[in-house]
C-alpha cells in the first residue's frame, strides 16, 4: 500500500455478506464505514447496470466498453455501491438496493500454452469441444477462437432458461453459466 496506513480499512464493521448468486449475477458485502452503511457489489455488468443510476449517454459508453473488453478476451465485472440510511432495513438480496455505478474491471483471461494443442488433438480424435464459462458471450467467443474451438455461436444461461429453440450445431461455448 505504498506506506499508507491501512489500519482504518480493517476497523470497519462487516455487517453482511452476499455470496455470488446466479440470478443476481453479483456478490457483495455490507459494511459500516465511518457510521454509514455501505453496500459494495461486483458482478456481471448486464445484471448490475439496471440497478444503478447511469445517464443514458454514459450507459451507452459503458456497454460499448464492456463489449470491446469482452471481444478482446477480458473477463469484465461492474462495481457499484449503495449508501444505506441508518434506519433502512438491511436488504435480503443485492437487487433490493439502488446503487451508484463506480466502473468496470477488466481482467485478462490467460490460457495455458498447451490448450490449443489439446483442442486440436481432440478434434483429430473426432471429439467436439465446447467451452463452458461464467464469462460474457463476447469473452467466451474471443477465448474459444483464441484456443481453436470451432464454431461461432455462444449460448448463454439466460437463453437456456428462456426455453427458446436453439440450434446447437455451431455452438463453440456456453457463457454466463455455472455447473
Amino acid at each position: 500500500f505504498n506506506g499508507h496506513d491501512t489500519s482504518e480499512l480493517t476497523s470497519n464493521e462487516h455487517i453482511k455478506a452476499y455470496p455470488f448468486d446466479e440470478t443476481e449475477g453479483a456478490a457483495g458485502n455490507l459494511w459500516r464505514v465511518g457510521g454509514a452503511k455501505l453496500l459494495c457489489i461486483k458482478g456481471a455488468p448486464e445484471k448490475l447496470l439496471p440497478l444503478c443510476d447511469v445517464p443514458n449517454d454514459m450507459l451507452y459508453t459503458v456497454q460499448n466498453k464492456q463489449i470491446s473488453y469482452g471481444q478482446q478476451g477480458y473477463n469484465v465485472l461492474a462495481v457499484a455501491y449503495a449508501k444505506l440510511d441508518d434506519d433502512a432495513p438491511i436488504p435480503e438480496k443485492i437487487s433490493e438496493a439502488h446503487y451508484s455505478f463506480m466502473g468496470l474491471l477488466a481482467f485478462e483471461n490467460q490460457t495455458q500454452d498447451y490448450v490449443p494443442a489439446a483442442i486440436h488433438n481432440c478434434r483429430r480424435a473426432g471429439v467436439r469441444v465446447i467451452m463452458t464459462t461464467g464469462d460474457s458471450a463476447e469473452t467466451a467467443l474471443a477465448i474459444a477462437q483464441r484456443i481453436g474451438i470451432r464454431g461461432n455461436t455462444v449460448v448463454t444461461g439466460d437463453m437456456l432458461m428462456s426455453g427458446e429453440q436453439i440450434d446447437f450445431s455451431d455452438v463453440c461455448a456456453f457463457a454466463r453459466i455455472t455447473a
